[in-house]
Order: structure tokens, then C-alpha cells, then sequence
């Protein structure tokens, strides 16, 4: 900053330089040698508010300096969807398929779930389901219904209502094949052959057969849509087992996936064997939704 002694001082020599002027009191050599120091004193005063000034672009600078490092300390490093500053809250999205009927036929359903406008889904795991939702109509389709391999001479019993199934009897194919079989029927320890296609014994017929186990087990593949872009998650049909963990867990995915607010989640479900009663799908979306207007891809840098 300027020093006001020296303002003080400066603004006296220049009235006292007047007064001498206007009272003749100057020879030349003495103008020359005020004009001197006149000069002198102006380049003092240049060189004062050069340095003030060079003082305060260094205040301003190391200001900004401060100010760049408070923002990039509040604004937080974003590298996954986790990173995201948002609120968020568990969220479980299901897609009721459209029901199958009974038919030898494959079956193509679509069917779709909207997202909440409130922010996008992030979806963590995902498990299909089925459920029978009709009792057997023999009139309409003669082989319908579940097996029933020890009543009613190896007939056919109502489905199960309302209970849950799963899309595929790939585990149950896991646990079971290839052990040895003890018993005639090896429902026990059954072979493939067992599960799918059993002789009932008390027949008088030896050629007579009754369903094993696994026609219970519908089979299923699903493709997986986002409605708003068009994308797909699946790059064709894939088999239900592959939607599905161990031990009876949900299908843990690769990533988090996400669909934006207001977005569609669309399922493309196919039957892969004969439908033997009425049922739908219902394919659950587990993980959480956000809560926000949140761009997940500009977060993110993409």
C-alpha cells in the first residue's frame, strides 16, 4: 500500500514549488534542480504503486489459488455410482409377465415396468420367479397339470396356486445327476432320466409312464430392455438358470446397472418347453433408487 507520510510530504513540496514560481524567489539553476527532484519524487511515487499493485495481484492470486482448492476438497470424487452424493433407499422393481397358457407351442410375452420419475434405478441383483395362477382344465388341454407320481394311479393333480416355482430346474439337474440310485424309483438320488421320464410300477402295462418331478418345473429365457435408449443387456435369449446364484440366491450382476428416471424396463420372456398349466413370470429388479434429478453418465464423466 501507499505510505500517506510520504503522500503528506509530497503534497508539500509541490505547493511549496508553487509558491516559490508565483514569487519569482527561483533562479534557473535552482528550477532545474527542483524539476530534478520533482522527477525523482514522481518516479518514487510510480514505483510505490507499482509494487502496490504487484502486492495485490499476489493477494488475488493466492485468493483464487484458495478458492480452486475449497471447491475441488467439496466437490467429492465421483468413479463409481456409489460415489454419486444422493439419497437413496432400497427399492425392489418386479415385471408380471402376461399369463402362459397350456401349449406345446413356444410363447413369446413382453412386458415392462415403469421407473419412478423421483430418480434413477440402480439395480444390483435380479431373480425370475413363476407362479400357477389357474386349476387344470383337462378339456382344453389333456396333458395339463402337475405329476403326481404316487396317487391317483400316476395322474395329474391341480397346480400348486399361488405357490412360487422357479424358471428352470437347472439346479435340481445339478444336484442330482449322476449319483447312484438306491431305490426302483430314485426319487432319492434320481437319474436325469428319472426326474424327466418315469415307468410306474404297478402298471400291469410295462410300457405305461407316468411324469417325474421335473415336469413340474417350467423352463424359461429372458431378454432384458431399457425402453429409452433401445439398449439391451442380453445380446439374444439367455436360459433363466443364468439369472439365478447358488444356494438358492438371487443373480448377483457383473456391475451395478441403472436405468434413468421415468425410463421403461422392458422383459422379453420365452418359454423353452411345453407350458402343462396356466402361470405368469414375475421377474424381480433388486437394488435402490435415487432420489433426484441425477445425470448417472455425467456423474460419472461419460
Amino acid at each position: 500500500m501507499i505510505n500517506d507520510n510520504f503522500m503528506s510530504d509530497f503534497e508539500s513540496y509541490l505547493k511549496q514549488i508553487a509558491t516559490d514560481l508565483q514569487n519569482h524567489a527561483l533562479s534557473q539553476s535552482q528550477l532545474n534542480h527542483t524539476l530534478l527532484m520533482l522527477q525523482q519524487q514522481l518516479n518514487i511515487q510510480k514505483n510505490l504503486i507499482d509494487s502496490s499493485n504487484q502486492v495485490l495481484n499476489n493477494e488475488a492470486k493466492d485468493v483464487l489459488k484458495n478458492i480452486r482448492e475449497l471447491a475441488d476438497y467439496l466437490v467429492p470424487e465421483i468413479k463409481t455410482i456409489e460415489d454419486i452424493p444422493v439419497s437413496k433407499h432400497p427399492m425392489w422393481y418386479m415385471i408380471e409377465s402376461t399369463e402362459f397358457e397350456p401349449s406345446l407351442e413356444k410363447t413369446v410375452k413382453i412386458d415392462y415396468v415403469n421407473i419412478n420419475p423421483e430418480g434413477p434405478f440402480v439395480i444390483s441383483s435380479v431373480m425370475p420367479y413363476f407362479v400357477p395362477t389357474k386349476a387344470l382344465d383337462f378339456d382344453s388341454f389333456s396333458t395339463s397339470g402337475f405329476s403326481n407320481v404316487l396317487l391317483s394311479g400316476g395322474g395329474l393333480a391341480d397346480p400348486p396356486l399361488g405357490r412360487v416355482l422357479p424358471c428352470t430346474s437347472f439346479p435340481m439337474i445339478v444336484e442330482n445327476l449322476g449319483r447312484a440310485n438306491t431305490t426302483f424309483f430314485g426319487y432319492t438320488t434320481p437319474s436325469l432320466y428319472q426326474l424327466n421320464y418315469n415307468m410306474y410300477p404297478f402298471y400291469t402295462d410295462a410300457n405305461s409312464y407316468i411324469n417325474g418331478p421335473l415336469a413340474d418345473i417350467p423352463e424359461f429365457e429372458f431378454q432384458i430392455e431399457i425402453g429409452g435408449s433401445g439398449r439391451f443387456w442380453t445380446n439374444r435369449y439367455i436360459p433363466a438358470a443364468a439369472f439365478y446364484g447358488t444356494q438358492g440366491n438371487p443373480g448377483y450382476l457383473g456391475c451395478l446397472g441403472w436405468v434413468d428416471r421415468a425410463d421403461r424396463l422392458i422383459l422379453h420372456t420365452r418359454n423353452l418347453k411345453p407350458m402343462s398349466y396356466t402361470g405368469k413370470v414375475l421377474f424381480v429388479f433388486h437394488g435402490y433408487q435415487m432420489v433426484g434429478h441425477v445425470d448417472i453418465a455425467k456423474a460419472l464423466g461419460y
